[in-house]
């Protein structure tokens, strides 16, 4: 007999069977780890989405309550420079009761003060001055060690503290220099625009927490705006305020859910950060993911607002669910495999419970998907609400546009329809008067000549009222326009109308600016007309027009060295009709100014006046620059 062959496996037949023995488990645990991980990833993604969309909105609103803290005392500063401005001389004790008033309404406030500018010239009349005014022993002074005050040492210019009360110690405040402390850029005074400054420091001698911030408002005059014996509220300067930096911000969260968050302030200059001036912590040994940065306006500098949350504590706190979903996938995939280890001999078996458990995991996996497109949905719905609030702004203002045009309308067609019995009853009168005024006794003849009178005067009414409204209605074309030239034109004209008035022009060259040529030419007819009316008996009439770019736009002004007005009837020149000067001295119906203002308010500018009895007017406006 032959001999039976034995056949023995290769390597190649034992990795296949090694395969078929092991493959399934391998595939089971690679299939199972993925899927667990990417539902973990899907829920953790959703997560992080939900917590920064909870997050944001509670950081921007921490920026914006500070914001409003720091406007606040700046508010106090302009009631401070109100209360000088309204006043020839401004006594210490009406001061005192102001300031108090004023840092008892703010908790964060330490004091408030004025500050005027003494050049190194006027150290001595300012310091005589001030200690005849009721302040014995005064100087201007720097503090020295142990919170004593000493002399200030030479310098080009001090800022003393000449007028201060403070929530405690106001004593030790009195004449320091608080020049040494005013950020770069405060000073010279720019005028009319005012100057908002700020500067953080530390001052051992004031009350509060040891940080405090240094608000300033540049309170600038023309040389007219001063009065003789070194009147200090009548001197350019500063208004200050101090204020406790960390009792100030501490106001401004108070109405702010902190949970979770850690907030940060400091100052900051360009590129460079300042020390932080306050800091809250958050939850101690997590990791901060969540980052929301802003910035404060303070002036001439900004305070940073920086503020962290853990993406799994506090308020924004991790839900279960990615880790649940994790650790259910895991579990069920180590199950499964172990089972399939232990059982190779059920393929159908485990088969079906392959099935089983992927099915599971596409449950979840479709639950996650309906998840995402309910989010979807709401920001669909989202969009749509902001679409709709675009059309409802849009449909308000062509509403508001529509009932400005009708007012016009009515107002114009009014007018003219106010015309014709006005001429019937003046030409009647007349007739009256002429044909039958023998007739009438002198009582009579004075009764027809009223009636006359009223109905002309009336009538130049009616016609300014047509001059206003022929001014400013039709479309606004703009273009480049050349304002120093339309002034030029203006002014000769009026020379040509008054030849027997001695008028001298001063316009400056460069006035370029974009707006209406028609509207602009009118602006310049209105404000120059007005400076020649109130000139008169000036010889010779001086009229100024210059103006200067601020912003991107164009401030100019047109002096005069006429009669002048009170400056708190600044605001009654733009109004109709309104006259500050009797009929009789300066005719006219008091609508050019009035003009003046709708022109430029059509041109997104703003218009003031600045005057003083008998020594002339300025009147200021703004315009886009070219």
């Amino acid at each position: 007999m032959r001999p039976t062959k034995r056949v023995t496996a290769g390597p190649a037949a034992e990795r296949l069977s090694a395969w078929r023995t092991w493959g399934p488990v391998a595939l089971i645990l690679v299939l199972g780890v993925v899927l667990s991980g990417l539902a973990f990833s899907i829920l953790r993604a959703l997560e992080t989405q939900t917590a920064r969309t909870e997050f944001e909105p509670r950081a921007a609103v921490i920026a914006v309550n500070l914001q409003q803290h720091l406007d606040q005392h700046f508010e106090v500063l302009r009631a401070v420079d109100g209360l000088f401005d309204a006043s020839e001389r401004v006594e210490r004790d009406e001061f005192k009761v102001f300031a108090q008033q004023m840092v008892r309404e703010h908790r964060s406030s330490i004091a408030l003060g004025w500050a005027p500018a003494v050049e190194a010239s006027n150290r001595v009349a300012f310091e005589d001055a001030m200690r005849s005014s009721g302040a014995p022993g005064f100087v201007i002074a720097d503090l020295g060690p142990g919170d004593e005050l000493v002399r200030a040492p030479d310098r080009e210019r001090w800022f003393p503290l000449a007028y201060v009360e403070a929530r405690d110690r106001a004593s030790n405040l009195l004449g320091i220099d608080v020049g040494p402390f005013l950020p770069q850029g405060a000073w010279p005074p720019r005028r009319p625009a005012e100057r908002r400054a700020s500067r953080v420091g530390t001052l051992a001698g004031l009350p509060g927490s040891g940080r405090w911030a240094l608000l300033t408002l540049t309170r600038s005059l023309d040389d007219g705006g001063r009065v003789a014996g070194w009147a200090v509220q009548r001197s350019p300067g500063f208004v200050v305020s101090v204020v406790d930096a960390v009792t100030l911000i501490e106001s401004a969260l108070e109405q702010t859910d902190l949970a979770g968050m850690h907030v940060e302030v400091a100052e900051f200059f360009g590129e460079d950060v300042g020390q932080p001036l306050f800091v809250a912590e958050g939850p101690p040994g997590e990791e901060l993911e969540l980052v929301w940065i802003d910035r404060v306006e303070a002036g001439l500098t900004t305070w940073r607002v920086r503020v962290f949350a853990a993406l799994g504590g506090g308020a924004m706190g991790a839900s279960w669910h990615p880790w649940f979903a994790l650790g259910v996938g895991l579990l069920l995939t180590g199950g499964l495999a172990g089972f399939l280890a232990s059982s190779l001999g059920r393929t159908r078996w485990i088969e079906a419970q392959v099935r089983e458990r992927t099915a599971a995991l596409a449950a979840v996996n479709a639950a996650l998907a309906e998840d995402v497109e309910r989010r979807r949905a709401v920001e669909d719905e989202l969009r749509r609400f902001s679409v709709e609030l675009e059309r409802r702004v849009e449909e308000r203002t062509r509403e508001l546009v529509a009932a400005y045009d009708e007012l016009e309308t009515f107002s114009y067609s009014a007018s003219h329809d106010l015309r014709s019995p006005l001429r019937t009853l003046s030409g009647m009168s007349e007739l009256l008067l002429e044909d039958h005024g023998a007739q009438l006794d002198e009582e009579g003849r004075d009764y027809l000549r009223r009636i006359r009178a009223s109905a002309e005067r009336l009538a130049e009414a009616i016609e300014a009222m047509l001059e206003m409204s022929r001014t400013v209605r039709g479309g606004l074309h703009t273009e480049v326009v050349e304002l120093g030239r339309l002034a030029q034109e203006v002014g000769e004209e009026v020379r040509q109308r008054h030849p027997d008035r001695e008028i001298e022009l001063s316009i400056a060259e460069g006035l370029r600016v974009r707006g209406d040529p028609r509207l602009l030419r009118a602006l310049c007819e209105n404000l120059i007309e007005n400076a020649v009316k109130f000139t008169a008996g000036r010889r010779p009439a001086r009229i100024e027009v210059g103006g200067h770019r601020t912003n991107g736009q164009l401030e100019c002004f047109v002096r005069d060295n006429g009669v002048g007005f009170d400056t708190r009837d600044a605001t009654r020149l733009f109004e109709p009709f309104q006259r500050l000067h009797r009929g009789a001295q300066f005719e006219g119906m008091g609508i050019g100014l009035a003009i003046v203002r709708r022109i430029v308010h059509r041109h997104l500018g703003r218009v003031w006046a600045e005057g003083e009895p008998g020594r002339g007017a300025t009147f200021r406006f703004t315009l886009p620059a070219a």
